[in-house]
């Protein structure tokens, strides 16, 4: 009965409205994330250069309180779903819709009705998304029908074009587009142009001030930050695989952060979306709490523990140590298909015990860089294969584009 209702009433908005769509200027674009609460990643970085540097009406998608508090601040336009008839007068006006997934914003299939014209940035590739298409899968048949139904599709680079553009998503040439990631032309701008870039972690010099009141409210302060950003698994988890590690104890790892004066600042990953207060030396940051992007938060943290997550590519940018965490690893792999190389081709090294992530933070805290200089040639192989750095400016360059396609 719900879904004869919603259907109903899609075919009565769109007979009401058919007709005004037609004769309706087309001076929006519509930029939409993850979902209707998180303010990240690729959206977000593009939304707000755009509302400042794009000839449109530029506006976001949420139902989040707290970011519409924000935005009102800073005089950036959005649409919500509590104000439904806001939202189908902009919906109306649009020629563009942004999105940074598998799927775009469509209220009401308006639209699909009104032609507008639909782009996924995307929101990472990796050595894990080169293996995760199998042909014989009807979900894989569903990923591919999606990412079919945009009008381009962005990727980092000519390899991840080529071998998931191409060879898994079956896209036309015409629909495939690579000017990079808006989220990374803050890190390449720093890093690019440096051997060995280092940022200031003192609050005072941090810009962002949603970042700086996290930190702060956090006690964090001229301290060193390991940034922990697990992926999903296809599987039941809690979403803090850390803690599988064999011999892992809560206590002693908290001891010894404090002991090093260091805080671990957990992401998890927006599909798991982890509510979970560890302890005062590890913090779990969610964005639609906070509005701290992980991709800035990068710039600030000393090293990342990671695991299968394609924030391994964007940290490989600022060329400081990575740890792979990886204690599920027969698990992982036998729900998804890696390269048979793929340990060997990390950009550090990976562990599966508690005591051997204390043993290698320990070294790298002491080694002034030498850990970082041992996986220089993984971490370039990174960089090469899966996001071009020559794209420097992914903003402008969307910019540029849009204004060509309108």
């Amino acid at each position: 009965m719900k879904y004869l209702i919603k259907t109903f009433l899609k075919i009565i908005f769109k007979l009401v409205l058919y007709i005004p769509s037609r004769f309706t200027n087309k001076n929006c674009i519509i930029v939409c994330g993850h979902d209707y609460e998180d303010y990240n990643g690729n959206s977000r970085f593009l939304y707000e250069y755009l509302s400042e540097n794009s000839k449109y009406y530029i506006y976001w998608v949420t139902n989040n309180d707290f970011l519409i508090k924000y935005l009102d601040k800073k005089r950036l336009k959005y649409i919500t779903y509590k104000n439904i008839i806001d939202m189908i007068l902009v919906i109306l006006k649009t020629r563009i819709i942004i999105n940074s997934g598998n799927s775009y914003f469509n209220f009401l299939g308006l639209v699909d009705m009104i032609g507008a014209i639909k782009i996924t940035l995307q929101h990472g590739q990796g050595p894990k998304t080169d293996y995760h298409c199998n042909s014989d899968s009807k979900e894989t048949e569903l990923l591919i029908e999606k990412i079919n139904n945009f009008d381009y599709i962005n990727f980092p680079s000519k390899f991840t074009s080529e071998l998931n553009g191409r060879d898994s998503y079956k896209l036309p040439n015409k629909k495939i587009i690579t000017f990079g990631y808006p989220k990374n032309d803050n890190l390449i701008s720093i890093y690019n142009t440096n051997k060995e870039s280092k940022c200031d972690n003192n609050i005072k010099n941090i810009k962002d001030e949603y970042l700086k009141k996290f930190l702060k409210n956090n006690n964090i302060n001229e301290s060193k930050i390991l940034l922990y950003t697990p992926t999903w698994r296809p599987y039941k988890s809690s979403g803090f695989e850390l803690s599988m590690l064999d011999g892992y104890n809560e206590d002693e790892f908290c001891n010894y952060l404090e002991e090093n004066n260091l805080y671990m600042i957990f992401s998890s990953h927006p599909i798991m979306n982890i509510k979970n207060n560890i302890n005062n030396r590890v913090i779990n940051i969610l964005n639609h709490e906070t509005l701290v992007d992980i991709n800035d938060l990068m710039i600030y943290s000393d090293i990342l523990i990671n695991d299968y997550s394609t924030t391994s590519v964007d940290f490989s940018i600022t060329r400081k140590p990575q740890i792979f965490c990886l204690p599920d690893h027969q698990k992982y792999i036998s729900y998804v298909r890696l390269d048979d190389d793929y340990l060997n081709n990390l950009p550090g090294s990976y562990v599966f015990s508690f005591k051997e992530l204390i043993d290698l933070l320990n070294a790298v805290l002491m080694d002034n860089g030498e850990y970082s200089r041992k996986f220089r040639d993984q971490r370039i192989n990174y960089i090469e294969k899966y996001y071009d750095v020559k794209n420097i400016s992914s903003c402008s360059k969307f910019n540029r584009f849009i204004n060509t396609i309108i």
